[in-house]
């Protein structure tokens, strides 16, 4: 909520929002029983972001409380841009992407992450001598269509 936005007071009231933060969510037992966990498949990153989407699909509301103060060191286990960060980040983009998106938008978003979205970024890291990010790139895409074919089961 409000990343890269002003605060001018909009974010002083509880609101709903379409996705929680995993270091700092709250579920009660009802929903997880239901929706079930959290999908281990995305292993780092997303793994919130596509359950907070099925939690919305089954009915649940998610809210947002601007009374709690929650303190997180960022990327501390991958570091802040490490290959390792980039590699799950691409991969599981593209996972969730086919994971929730469904007819054209998804082969759309697909297309576009891989031909124009991700050879940017590769482009941009490969001009500045970032090879081994460049790399994690070429590597999450790879895995991701490892992968995708089990689409159901993941």
């Amino acid at each position: 909520i409000g990343y890269n936005e002003a605060d001018e007071g909009q974010f002083d009231a509880p609101q709903e929002t379409n996705c929680l933060h995993g270091a700092a969510m709250m579920i009660k037992r009802e929903v997880i029983e239901r929706v079930g966990r959290m999908p281990e498949i995305y292993f780092l990153y997303y793994e919130e972001m596509d359950w907070c989407t099925q939690i919305s699909r089954q009915g649940y509301q998610l809210w947002y409380e601007p009374h709690c103060t929650i303190y997180h060191k960022e990327s501390r286990s991958t570091g802040k841009d490490s290959p390792l960060k980039t590699y799950y980040l691409t991969r599981n983009r593209l996972l969730y992407t086919w994971r929730n998106r469904q007819g054209g938008a998804l082969y759309i978003s697909i297309l576009y992450q891989v031909l124009i979205a991700n050879s940017k970024n590769i482009t941009m890291h490969l001009l500045h001598g970032r090879s081994l990010q460049a790399k994690a790139i070429l590597d999450g895409c790879r895995d991701f269509f490892r992968l995708k074919h089990k689409r159901k089961n993941i």
